[in-house]
C-alpha cells in the first residue's frame, strides 16, 4: 500500500508543519499540530487570559510574530501566515487538510488558536482529534519525564495517531 505520510510540530513549529502539509504535493496522512501558533493578531481570550503564563507570553508571542512577518512587513491577515478562516486562511482549503490531531493546554496563550483551527478543521469535514488538556501550560508535553500527566498525554496521543492509520 501506499507510504504513509505526515507532519507534526510544536507552537511555531505546528505552524510551519500546518501551512507546509496546506503546500506538498503528496497526499498526506496525518498532522499532529501540539499547541500550534496559528493567530498572529494575538486577539483571542486566551492570549490575554494568559499574558504571562510562565512558559510562554503573549509578549513572547509578539516578538516570535514580529520576527516570522518579517518585522511587520507581512500583513496579519496574509493566507501564508495561518490557516484560520477568520485570519486571513481560505475556508474552502482546509478540506484538503489531512486527518488532524490537535493538542491544546488549558493555561496556554495559544489554547483558543488550535481549538479554532480544530473547529474550522471539523467545519470542513476533516477528521480531526481535538486532545484537551485544561490545567497544563504550553510546552507541558516536554516535561514527560517529570510530570506523570504530561507522559500519560503522551500515550493518549500515540492512541489518537495510530488510530488514524
Amino acid at each position: 500500500h501506499a507510504a504513509q505520510v505526515g507532519v507534526a510540530g510544536s507552537s511555531a513549529g505546528a505552524n510551519l508543519a500546518t501551512m507546509a502539509a496546506r503546500r506538498v504535493d503528496v497526499p498526506l496522512s496525518v498532522a499532529v499540530l501540539f499547541y500550534p501558533m496559528l493567530d498572529p493578531t494575538l486577539g483571542t481570550p486566551s492570549h490575554e487570559e494568559h499574558a504571562d503564563a510562565p512558559l510562554l507570553t503573549r509578549a513572547d508571542l509578539d516578538w516570535f510574530w514580529r520576527l516570522y512577518r518579517d518585522d511587520g512587513a507581512i500583513p496579519v491577515d496574509d493566507p501564508l501566515l495561518s490557516p484560520l478562516p477568520d485570519v486571513g486562511g481560505e475556508p474552502s482549503s482546509l478540506a484538503d487538510s489531512p486527518s488532524t490531531v490537535v493538542v491544546t493546554a488549558g493555561c496556554d496563550p495559544l489554547r483558543d488558536d488550535g481549538a479554532r483551527y480544530a473547529d474550522a478543521l471539523a467545519a470542513a469535514r476533516v477528521a480531526v482529534d481535538h486532545r484537551h488538556y485544561p490545567g497544563a501550560p504550553h510546552g507541558f508535553l516536554s516535561l514527560a519525564d517529570a510530570v506523570p500527566a504530561a507522559a500519560d498525554a503522551w500515550d493518549d496521543l500515540a492512541a489518537a495517531v495510530l488510530a488514524r492509520r
